[in-house]
């Protein structure tokens, strides 16, 4: 806390200053060491008249600044959509993992070559005693903000890797794919951790893909691409999911250790009927193949569309048309 700044333009300037200090490697025992960093701004009494509130405000505009090219955000009352509920449901997603209401399904990914299901996705379900069933996009933002993402990351690969393995025991290799936050890319522990987890299960790396959002990927730098080198340095294989939704750089692109995108099913959902959309995944498909990389299409709930996707180039189709999702038991 300062208590000298006078404006918020003057606290802006002193975020900029601890991030630019950031930014340059430290040297810890002869080694180089990057980080990163995320500011929140709030000033009093503008933004708060008590500790409680500005610390709680800062936290907002912090989890903001995650999502921003320069590091830091300045509180707005707009950010701030915490609600009782949403603050309820934070509290009870520790108490979820270790009795037994987070659940994982799996959905097939299917070659269009083969016709057969090379992998699955791995999907997160939370059915909460009162709530119901709670969709990911409402809790994993609470799990970043409560700082319980890593736990909740580590949850998931846990039990994705046990049910590759379970059905390695039975003669079948099923890669599973993983999705990663945001939040989880700025760890730099990550690559421990899954490195550990792959161990823990006697899983080969490249039976785990970890899918990152393409707005996760591309509007950072830095320490996460050193995270992703890191990972794929593992052997594991690295997805761009919902690729073409609008924060590409292609200079980036081809810097990325990623071996697949997955075309944003907002290209595929009309794809029958907009010829637009049909060139836009062909330019993918060709961009990916071009650079060395699978090409697979999400969204593919019926037989018209999956034959237009394979088509126009796509490896790989994953949707309702191909199996809805199964718990591991039902697949065994």
């Amino acid at each position: 806390m300062l208590t000298n700044l006078r404006s918020v333009d003057a606290a802006a300037a002193v975020a900029r200053k601890i991030l630019q200090a950031l930014d340059r490697p430290f040297v810890i025992d002869a080694q180089s060491a990057a980080v990163s960093g995320s500011i929140g701004v709030v000033v009093a009494p503008d933004h708060g008249r008590d500790v409680e509130a500005l610390t709680r405000r800062a936290d907002v505009a912090m989890y903001t600044a995650k999502g921003q090219r320069n590091g830091y955000a300045i509180y707005e009352a707009r950010q701030d959509n915490v609600s009782a509920e949403r603050l309820s449901l934070a509290a009870d997603l520790k108490q979820a993992m270790q009795h037994g209401e987070l659940a994982l399904e799996f959905q097939p990914q299917v070659g269009f070559a083969s016709g057969t299901s090379l992998e699955v996705e791995t999907l997160l379900r939370w059915r909460h005693p009162i709530h119901g069933l709670v969709e990911p996009d409402r809790f994993v933002p609470l799990a970043e903000r409560a700082g319980l993402i890593n736990e909740l990351t580590d949850w998931v690969i846990d039990g994705a890797l046990a049910q590759a393995r379970t059905w390695l025991e039975t003669g079948r290799e099923i890669p599973v794919a993983v999705h990663i936050s945001a939040r989880s890319l700025h760890d730099p522990t990550l690559r421990l951790r899954v490195q550990r987890a792959l161990h823990r299960h006697d899983i080969p790396p490249r039976l785990l893909k970890l899918e990152l959002a393409e707005r996760t990927v591309m509007e950072h730098g830095g320490r996460e691409l050193e995270t992703l080198a890191d990972l794929s340095s593992l052997g594991v294989v690295l997805c761009i999911n919902g690729f073409g939704a609008g924060y590409s750089s292609l200079a980036l692109l081809k810097r990325l250790p990623v071996a697949e995108l997955k075309i944003d099913r907002s290209f595929t959902r009309n794809l029958l009927d907009d010829e637009r959309d049909a060139a836009m995944v062909r330019a993918i498909v060709d961009l990916g193949h071009n650079l060395g990389m699978s090409v697979a299409a999400d969204g593919i709930d019926d037989g018209p569309l999956a034959e237009k996707v394979a088509i126009l180039g796509c490896d790989r189709g994953q949707g309702y048309y191909f199996g809805r999702v199964y718990d591991g038991e039902s697949a065994r």
